[in-house]
């Protein structure tokens, strides 16, 4: 792991760090509160210039977790900023205001598992028909879905 771009991320991001876990000699997970979510992307995408590649989400024991992952291409060093919630109506902070790119994804994460991005111009569906039951996320555990969808030809 490139312990430059650990040093500096620890400098840049500080106290915001909730917990900072390096997982081989590429990837980096830092854990920050959901109030510091944008700062701390802002910090790896304006001022350090980290590539935002993608997120991720997923249900967990506790709640959920949102992983923004961005690449430091020429260390090639993986870094995932990582927002953990609770509670059965998971709500983070939006990254696209700041990363447009960060649109797509957080809107199929908010189909799928239904996590609300406060802040994103358009939460709209995309993946899912219109038709779809609100409130019936697939990527969810524990709640079986029964119903049909009707099928648009």
């Amino acid at each position: 792991m490139s312990e430059k771009v650990e040093q500096t991320i620890r400098s840049k991001l500080g106290k915001m760090i909730q917990k900072l876990d390096v997982h081989g000699p590429r990837r980096l997970y830092v854990d920050v509160a959901s109030e510091h979510l944008v700062e701390a992307a802002r910090c790896l995408f304006s001022d350090l210039g980290a590539r935002y590649a993608i997120a991720s989400g997923m249900q967990t024991g506790e709640g959920f977790e949102v992983l923004h992952h961005f690449a430091f291409d020429a260390d090639h060093v993986l870094v995932s900023l990582r927002v953990r919630t609770t509670g059965e109506e998971p709500e983070v902070p939006s990254l696209t205001p700041l990363i447009k790119g960060a649109g797509f994804i957080e809107r199929e994460m908010h189909d799928l598992l239904g996590i609300k991005f406060r802040g994103h111009p358009n939460l709209e569906r995309l993946i899912l028909p219109e038709d779809w039951p609100e409130g019936v996320y697939p990527l969810r555990r524990g709640k079986p879905w029964e119903g049909k969808v009707k099928k648009q030809v």
